[in-house]
């Protein structure tokens, strides 16, 4: 017992001791540091009345959004706003309003359309309809999320809004808002803290009218001149002391530093200034603060009394008890030894379940701490990094990851802070670069937060993968651009599309009035130039057609490429031959050189070159207005690939550079204000650059804007061993035949043909055409017409238009072919698309002629169709000499003796080609066949003799399908074309 006593006092007698020292030190340094700490606790007062302002509008808001959710959830409220009954709305959720009016001070409630309009205010109902502007709305409506935050009125007064979207049957409802005045918060935090609040609102933000009437509606006085930039809104005060408005007015710069004083009521106040901001983040005005500093000093003062009385009192009570606690801590120090380790256990397992978590994200997960060090890393961070943790454990994150271009950015979200506490980390997620082991750089979406962890705030970031995320958003945004561009291609396309068919069918049109109206006052040589102009212009729309549809057919199934051997300079004769009357027109040259030489023959497609070099030819004669157009043909060397090149240099309006490509692109062209004036779809460039590429070579193009430009074509001419190179100077004798409308002179009498249309106009055109040919013509408006026609009464050909109503001709032809029907059908369809016909083929048609219909073919058809079970063999039979009216000369400038000479020669050569071609068919040489009517199609158009062409190709055809039926007839119908022909050596037909 006297041990433990002699213990006690051992420890008791020095602790009073210090006890003593230290309170006399204590009195010493407060009274010493007494101002210090006053200021401190002035402005920490201040900082707590701002902080528990604020507070105060969260919690008020979240309060805000709890009563809108749950209002939300009444289904009949719903329903009524959902019928847009505004009158029942009304009503229902007035005793709604008045309720939370009392309980919770809420003045203001909306019901908004998503537009933003109002549907309804409940304090003000007859007001509605007009759009509403506020940020918290506008938010909403951005985001479809709950939006809240202090709004200026006109008035001068602020409200805070809570704004609701109310979303149903996942549908956009509309927005339900909640208001309540700041005015009573103020007051609220006022009487908690002891701190007075004035709100200045800057004058820009106001009116001054609108001002002085909110401030007279709310029973305020106001007064707009007592400050020159600002005007006191709302106070905490009864009445805003003179002093302060003198003070604010005299230096308002002082009231920034919370050190500044007022005296005014008989009382000091210490004034505090922060900014104040609305929803949108904007500095709208100042919040002042006022902290009572006599009654503080007096209360301190006071304090300081006491608690010296009670330092002393409890020094002594301690002393006493002193004893007694000693006894007992040993106890409780084993007690709080078993408690620490049980939370040091449970630390470890909250850590051992974070790093359990971490690993099975697919994210990268770091813990950074104050130094910006990594303290922690995820096995996703390796897989995704490329690091081990014990690469990267206690490495600078931004020296780790960060490229050289972005560690400025890394370095700003992991700052290196000496005090950290959970103020100085804020929450956000951004986008940035990060480098992987490998040194591939990345795009990251890293979200950040910060958590008190082992004692400390540290950061934790969380890396997400977004690289594909952006490329396919860069993608996107490329396609979007590719998108607008082809849009934009496709309105200019059809506004020059119209201007290209409108043109001719105005023309069309013009005449074929003419020809009606004035047919009684104009003469034979007009009707007959009427009729050319008419045909021709008809020709032109076929062009511009079969252009579209060529071009379509590429894209789809690529460039069909028929190998043969032929002539280059016939083909580009041909060429030449055709457009020479549009450069003459024009008063330009249009000139051919062979500087080399020209191959004898070449292995290639003649009709694909052919077209190849009129897109080329015609495009430079059309953008050329002075000088004139030269081809340039030779041989030349690419990739040690001997190719033949096709130079087409005109002195034209030229393509500027960053042009040269787009050009090819369809529908496409240099200059659109020019497209007009010059015409052209813009088709031929994209279809010759195909056409070449397909016959083995290239095409590409060389200009200067003003000066011209160059096209070079170049194709694979095949294996040139043995062929013979032609001193060739000049081909720029040939020119072009005017159009010509064809004549046919087949007769069909007494054929029985049903006409299935139902298009006016063409029924009528066909029957008098048919008729005119002798043949008897029925005729059947649509399909199930037609179909009960045929069934019923005997016919020889059917004529079907395959788009009727009621029954279209693919069902019809199926539906006779069903009943037992085996006359020939033959399909007329204005689809002219690879595919059209073999469908045809299929629903029963035996033959197939797409529209517009050309009466020689539709007479050719139905021969064919009436003699299809008719075979018999060509024969030398004398025939008379045709009527003149059916003689054909040479559509080519005869004049010069050279020309007349090589066209005599040419129809010298007709009997025997023909005997030739007849003896292939009967000995079933189909190649030798081919390629004699090859040479007649091509030869007879250069000649000037184009009735060749359209025969001829059939028989080419056939021959190279080998299909035997039906060339019988096209060898007489060539036989009777060349009895037609007059020799200009003679002035005589052909025919024996």
């Amino acid at each position: 017992m006297t041990k433990n006593r002699s213990i006690q006092l051992t420890i008791l007698l020095p602790l009073g001791l210090v006890l003593i020292v230290l309170l006399a030190a204590y009195s010493t340094m407060a009274l010493m540091q007494e101002d210090t700490f006053f200021d401190q606790e002035c402005e920490q007062s201040l900082d707590t009345a701002y902080k528990y302002y604020k507070q105060r509008l969260a919690n008020m808001a979240q309060s805000l959004g709890g009563i809108a959710a749950a209002t939300m959830q009444d289904r009949q409220l719903l329903n009524i706003w959902q019928s847009q009954n505004r009158q029942q709305l009304l009503d229902y959720c007035r005793p709604l309003a008045e309720k939370l009016q009392a309980r919770n001070r809420i003045t203001h409630i909306y019901f908004i359309d998503p537009d933003r309009r109002c549907f309804l205010r409940l304090y003000k109902p007859d007001t509605y309809g007009e759009v509403i502007d506020r940020f918290t709305l506008r938010e909403a409506q951005r985001t479809k999320k709950n939006s809240w935050g202090i709004e200026l009125g006109r008035f001068g007064t602020f409200t805070l809004r809570y704004v609701y979207p109310v979303i149903r049957d996942k549908k956009l409802l509309g927005f339900f808002e909640l208001g309540t005045e700041v005015d009573p918060i103020l007051r609220e935090v006022q009487k908690t803290t002891n701190v007075n609040f004035v709100l200045l609102v800057k004058k820009q933000w106001l009116g001054r009218n609108d001002w002085e009437s909110g401030m007279a509606l709310l029973g305020r006085q106001g007064n707009w001149d007592q400050l020159s930039h600002a005007v006191v809104t709302e106070s905490t005060f009864n009445k805003v002391p003179p002093e302060i408005i003198q003070k604010i007015q005299d230096d308002p710069q002082s009231l920034k530093h919370n050190e500044t004083e007022v005296v005014f009521g008989g009382h000091t106040y210490r004034v505090g200034q922060m900014p104040l901001k609305d929803a949108a983040k904007r500095s709208i005005g100042e919040i002042l603060m006022f902290f009572d500093v006599d009654a503080h000093q007096a209360w301190r003062e006071h304090s300081s009394n006491l608690l010296l009385g009670f330092g002393i009192t409890s020094s002594l009570v301690f002393l006493l008890i002193t004893a007694m606690v000693i006894r007992r801590v040993k106890k409780r120090l084993e007690e709080s030894d078993r408690r620490i380790a049980k939370e040091q256990e449970a630390l470890r397992e909250s850590e051992a379940r974070f790093c359990y978590i971490a690993s099975l994200a697919q994210d990268a997960i770091l813990v950074v701490d104050h130094r910006g060090r990594i303290t922690f890393w995820s096995a996703a961070a390796t897989e995704i990094f490329g690091y081990s943790a014990e690469e990267t454990l206690g490495r600078e994150v931004h020296a780790l990851l960060a490229p050289p271009e972005s560690s400025y950015q890394l370095r700003r979200l992991f700052p290196r802070f000496r005090d950290l506490d959970e103020k100085t980390q804020a929450n956000r997620t951004e986008e940035l670069e990060a480098r992987r082991k490998n040194g591939e750089i990345r795009s990251f979406e890293v979200s950040l937060s910060s958590v008190d962890w082992r004692n400390q705030w540290q950061t934790i970031a969380v890396f997400r993968d977004v690289t594909s995320r952006k490329r396919n958003e860069t993608m996107l945004r490329q396609a979007i651009g590719q998108a607008e561009a082809a849009n934009n291609a496709k309105s200019h396309f059809l506004a020059n599309m119209s201007h290209e068919i409108r043109t001719p069918l105005n023309v069309i049109l013009g005449f074929t009035e003419l020809l009606d109206d004035g047919c009684k006052q104009i003469t034979e040589t007009e009707r007959h130039e009427f009729l050319q102009t008419i045909y021709a212009s008809g020709q032109q729309l076929m062009i511009l057609i079969d252009d579209i549809l060529d071009l379509s057919k590429i894209e789809t199934e690529g460039v069909e490429i028929e190998r043969q051997r032929c002539q280059p300079m016939q083909v580009l004769g041909h060429v030449l031959s055709l457009l020479r009357v549009r450069a003459l027109e024009k008063h330009i040259t249009l000139d051919s050189e062979w500087p080399q030489g020209a191959p004898e023959s070449i292995e290639t497609d003649p009709d694909r070159l052919r077209q190849l070099l009129m897109h080329l030819v015609g495009n430079a004669i059309k953008f050329t207005d002075m000088g004139g157009v030269r081809i340039v043909s030779q041989m030349v060397d690419e990739g040690g690939k001997q190719l033949l090149a096709f130079d087409i240099i005109d002195s034209g309006i030229g393509i500027p550079a960053d042009q040269l490509e787009t050009i090819f692109d369809p529908f496409i062209q240099v200059d659109r204000s020019d497209t007009h004036r010059r015409g052209g779809t813009g088709l031929g460039l994209p279809i010759a650059r195909r056409i070449a590429l397909a016959l083995g070579g290239q095409l590409t193009v060389t200009s200067q804007p003003g000066k011209g430009s160059t096209f070079r074509a170049m194709i694979d001419p095949g294996s040139l061993e043995g062929v013979r190179i032609l001193d060739v100077h000049s081909t720029d004798f040939i020119v072009t035949p005017d159009p010509v409308i064809p004549h046919c002179s087949l007769r069909i009498d007494n054929a029985r043909i049903l006409l299935m249309e139902d298009g006016d106009t063409n029924r009528k055109m066909l029957t008098r055409v048919l008729e005119r040919a002798g043949a008897k013509v029925t005729t059947a408006e649509d399909g199930h017409t037609g179909v009960e026609l045929a069934l019923r009464k005997p016919f020889d050909v059917i004529l079907m238009d395959m788009q009727m109503p009621l029954m279209d001709g693919y069902t019809a032809a199926a539906l006779l072919r069903a009943q037992g029907a085996t006359l020939p059908i033959v399909a007329l369809t204005a689809h002219a698309l690879k595919g059209d016909k073999e469908k045809c083929l299929q629903a029963g048609c035996s033959d197939y002629l797409s529209k517009p219909v050309n009466v020689e073919k539709l007479l050719h058809a139905v021969v064919e169709a009436l003699n299809r079970d008719k075979p018999s063999r060509p024969s030398r039979q004398e025939t008379s000499p045709p009527p003149e009216a059916d003689l054909l000369t040479s559509t080519l400038s005869l004049d010069d003796p050279e020309l007349c000479e090589v066209v005599t020669d040419f129809v010298g050569q007709l009997e025997g080609r023909w005997d030739a071609m007849h003896a292939a068919w009967q000995e079933g040489q189909w190649e030798k066949l081919a390629e004699l009517a090859h040479w007649l199609k091509g030869a007879g158009g250069t000649m000037g003799f184009p009735a060749f062409t359209e025969p001829a190709s059939r028989l080419q055809q056939q021959a190279r399908e080998r299909e035997n039926e039906g060339i019988d007839r096209l060898l007489d119908e060539l036989r009777a074309i060349i009895h037609r022909i007059v020799s200009p050596s003679t002035s005589q037909p052909t025919a024996p």
